[in-house]
């Protein structure tokens, strides 16, 4: 056998050798594919079905919640924290559970409507009033906020010594609740959560029963939301996270103000943004330079210049409250419209008063 035939022979050799190996890699990825295709089928049918099943889980607990809600114990509501997400869930439980709204607090609380009684400030000198369907009385001769109404009595805090007092509903007599310095507080099932500005601004929670006063969040919080067992929070670094079952977890960054009505209501550079409770889903509800200014489960608030509006979340549009301010400091819903405390210059003074507004949304 001559040179060149044994040369073909040897190509033609190497050359089936090649078909034979690019024929077997090719089989392995059509082996390969057809394993990532059936491994991406079964992530996209077990996401699916995680998602079939959480909605299932929260439609069971929605339709339980809603049955239930009226019989419910302060306790029991507060157990539905993971369905808090739903505005009618959570409007429910805070108006049952809470001494005043979680809106009403982050804006100092100078507002409380519950079970037939009203604490606002008077018109003329500031001073706290409760008024109920028989009569209107002074509650203190000095300034207060972070009202809460309970069963029991009325609590707020005095803006003087900023310790918090309790009142009897008839505010016959006031005692000493909890003896040091505080900030925002909310009071739910005997126990009052609260700043602490005597220990660095961390949360604490006091029990009404036993007197027991323990840290519950040891960081430095701006505001809070006490949404059933769970707890969302503004610390001084700008950071929003939640506290649940002992665990904290950051929900967001750079957040100047919040609110919560089911969702996020976030302050950001000037921008009203809202967002779920996990930081997902966000959505530009102003880019315009508004202050944000409350939220509840059917209007977000803010103010643009002198003017003050409501942001109704279910048509996506806003409308006009009121004017007259040079600013605000806080906007409450009460039963028949909006109480309103902002602020004008005083021209001998050069200084800024406050100014109370009533606007009947009748």
């Amino acid at each position: 056998m001559d040179k060149d035939t044994l040369i073909n022979q040897y190509l033609q050799t190497k050359q089936t050798e090649l078909e034979n190996k690019s024929h077997e890699i090719q089989h392995k990825r059509e082996i390969s594919l057809k394993y990532m295709l059936r491994l991406l089928a079964i992530i996209l049918v077990s996401a699916i079905a995680i998602i079939m099943v959480n909605r299932i889980n929260f439609a069971v607990k929605y339709n339980r919640f809603m049955e239930n809600c009226n019989t419910y114990t302060v306790e029991q509501l507060s157990s539905y924290s993971d369905i808090m997400s739903d505005k009618t869930v959570f409007k429910i439980y805070e108006d049952a559970a809470l001494g005043n709204t979680n809106s009403n607090l982050i804006n100092y609380g100078c507002y409380a409507f519950k079970g037939g009684y009203k604490v606002y400030l008077d018109a003329n000198n500031g001073l706290p009033m409760l008024q109920t369907e028989s009569e209107t009385k002074e509650i203190a001769d000095y300034p207060i906020s972070y009202v809460n109404i309970a069963d029991d009595g009325i609590f707020f805090r005095n803006n003087n010594d900023r310790r918090i007092y309790k009142c009897d509903l008839n505010c016959d007599k006031t005692e000493n609740v909890i003896d040091g310095k505080v900030g925002q507080f909310v009071v739910t099932n005997n126990i009052i959560y609260y700043i602490n500005f005597e220990d660095k601004g961390k949360l604490y929670s006091f029990d009404l029963n036993s007197g027991s006063n323990d840290p519950l969040i040891e960081e430095d919080i701006v505001s809070f939301v006490k949404a059933g067992e769970q707890i969302i929070y503004l610390d001084s670094g700008n950071k929003l996270k939640k506290y649940s079952d002992g665990k904290k977890y950051t929900i967001q960054s750079d957040v100047e103000k919040f609110y919560f009505n089911g969702d996020i209501i976030a302050q950001n550079n000037g921008k009203i943004i809202s967002f779920s409770l996990k930081g997902k889903n966000p959505k530009l509800i102003l880019k315009e330079n508004a202050e944000l200014l409350g939220a509840d489960s059917e209007n977000i608030y803010y103010s643009i210049n002198s003017e003050i509006y409501g942001y109704d979340t279910g048509s996506a549009e806003s409308f006009k409250i009121a004017e007259g301010c040079d600013f605000y400091k806080a906007i409450y819903k009460t039963n028949n419209g909006y109480y309103i405390i902002g602020a004008e210059k005083n021209e001998t003074t050069n200084t800024y008063d406050d100014k109370r507004m009533s606007i009947s949304g009748e």
